[in-house]
């Protein structure tokens, strides 16, 4: 039964589904402080006579219970959730699979059971059963279930910083065996945007798997952009400068933007005057919010003939002479395309078009592992020499 503290307060109670509720804490600090006077003898001081509710002494036993008891409940109300709770739970914690430590991070991290099951590569009905299991196990409820998502409970905040000593723990262990590594082989995670992976790194893997055999590659061409002090992959190509993190960076070339055709397209266009004359292939969805394609927003009136979020359904569509296209000016010789003769006006205003970096990225704790090391070191000798 439920119990106040000594200042009439209600303790926080703990939700019906949880089994390490507030009486079982009251017993466990009974036994505690009987050890205690077993112990220590005249050191312990029990708290004075108060009846509370749910007490079933009697007579000279329940005075005596009822300093015991009250003592503890009283503890229950300033320490319980501070010191016993979260000493059991740490406790329990210990003993947890690392696969359920990532769960509870997931879901403290995203608030989504989707976004976090997205996140670890599994359902959501599984995600949901793990987080049950691991409630069921702790003896806590972990998070509060609303409308806008999963609030952490005040329990599942102090288990925040064990756990993520335990994913530092994880990363550093990973990265020591890395360290430990001496054959080039094994597999080596390339994050990359979908048009650099088409165009460019595509492109250069069949050379570096005829020179180091034991490599095997992934390749996530995508927009998201994976973090790489997490070791979600071994090597980050990207158009952004990453700052912080123990992170090594190299620029590997610098574009400017420009507008492009298929050589028969732009002859037949001859010198365009402006920018509404031409059927431009544009960007839809996430895409749009692309520097390029707020700029050619910003300069057109007309809707393009086409927007779409693939990059390779650019590049096919400009070589087909569907339309013009904004890209990097390394896609001229990748691609074969020829930048369209622009009037005076049009040169003056394409001045403006976005300037690119493109930066090769890794973790300084991977960046000499020799698998790692040998696609960094390739990479960086061709795009020097082509780009």
């Amino acid at each position: 039964m439920p119990f106040n503290c000594v200042d009439g307060s209600i303790p926080a109670r703990r939700t019906s589904s949880s089994s390490f509720d507030e009486d079982r804490v009251a017993v466990l600090l009974h036994e505690v402080r009987v050890r205690r006077i077993e112990r220590d003898g005249d050191d312990f001081q029990p708290v004075g006579p108060r009846v509370l509710r749910g007490d079933r002494a009697t007579g000279q036993q329940h005075q005596e219970h009822q300093g015991l008891v009250h003592g503890a409940r009283t503890e229950v109300c300033t320490n319980a959730n501070r010191l016993e709770v979260e000493q059991h739970a740490l406790a329990m914690v210990q003993g947890t699979s690392w696969d359920d430590v990532k769960l509870f991070l997931a879901l403290v991290r995203t608030r989504r059971l989707a976004a976090a099951a997205k996140t670890l590569g599994v359902d959501i009905s599984t995600t949901s059963r793990r987080l049950a299991r691991l409630e069921e196990q702790l003896g806590l409820s972990l998070f509060d279930r609303r409308r806008d998502g999963l609030v952490a409970t005040d329990a599942a905040m102090r288990l925040l910083a064990p756990a993520e000593e335990m994913e530092r723990a994880s990363h550093g262990f990973g990265r020591q065996v890395d360290v430990l590594e001496r054959r080039v082989e094994g597999p080596v995670r390339i994050s990359t945007p979908p048009g650099i992976a088409e165009s460019f790194v595509g492109p250069l893997l069949n050379d570096l798997a005829l020179r180091h055999p034991g490599i095997r590659f992934e390749v996530d061409a995508s927009t998201r952009q994976v973090d790489l002090t997490k070791r979600e992959a071994d090597l980050g190509v990207r158009t952004v400068k990453p700052k912080g993190g123990p992170l090594v960076r190299q620029r590997l070339a610098r574009a400017r933007w420009i507008p492009m055709a298929s050589p028969a397209l732009a002859a037949s266009l001859g010198v365009v005057r402006n920018w509404n004359d031409v059927p431009w292939i544009g960007w839809a969805y996430e895409l749009e919010r692309l520097h390029a394609s707020r700029w050619l927003t910003t300069h057109l009136k007309a809707e393009p003939v086409l927007k779409t979020n693939s990059f390779a359904l650019q590049v096919a569509t400009v070589q087909r002479g569907l339309g013009a296209a904004l890209m990097p000016e390394q896609y001229l010789s990748v691609h074969q395309f020829a930048p369209l003769q622009l009037s005076r006006t049009l040169t003056a205003e394409a001045k403006s078009l976005p300037r690119d970096d493109l930066w090769l990225v890794a973790h300084e704790g991977l960046r000499r592992v020799p698998r790692v090391a040998a696609v960094w070191d390739y990479f960086v000798a061709v795009f020097s020499a082509r780009i």
